[in-house]
């Protein structure tokens, strides 16, 4: 295992952790303290258990997802959109309708130092718009 500070690969690479009814988890994103809140941490295992035909995607609504962490849509919206910023996830919007596709992605120690800050309403608007 890579220790924090050490050289890693930029590589985007998906999570293969779900085996056999239980989930293995990152040793980075455990360790990362407060680079990654604990909630997003949550969101983060509840997706890598969710991954389908040996591949780390999913579609989960935002309702599942909702059930299976025991938190609000609003955090649960709020985790997707660290995780997303902080690399450990990718998320392809499918539509109007439809649930977002995650794939769920390796935790690196550069991305997670990547500062998150929450969205502006309009950065939040042009990416529906664009998108849309």
């Amino acid at each position: 295992m890579a220790q924090r500070g050490s050289p890693m690969s930029n590589d985007k690479k998906p999570w293969a952790g779900a085996t056999s009814g239980y989930t293995k988890t990152s040793d980075i994103l455990i360790n990362s303290g407060k680079l990654v809140s604990s909630h997003s941490k949550v969101i983060w295992n509840v997706l890598a258990c969710m991954e389908r035909d040996g591949k780390a995607v999913c579609t989960p609504s935002l309702n599942r997802l909702c059930q299976l962490s025991g938190l609000s849509q609003g955090e649960v919206s709020k985790c997707l959109n660290e995780l997303e910023t902080k690399g450990c996830i990718e998320r392809k919007r499918r539509g109007l309708g439809l649930p977002n596709e995650y794939t769920v992605l390796m935790p690196t120690w550069e991305r997670l130092e990547t500062p998150f800050e929450k969205p502006k309403r309009s950065q939040i608007l042009a990416m529906t718009k664009s998108t849309g």
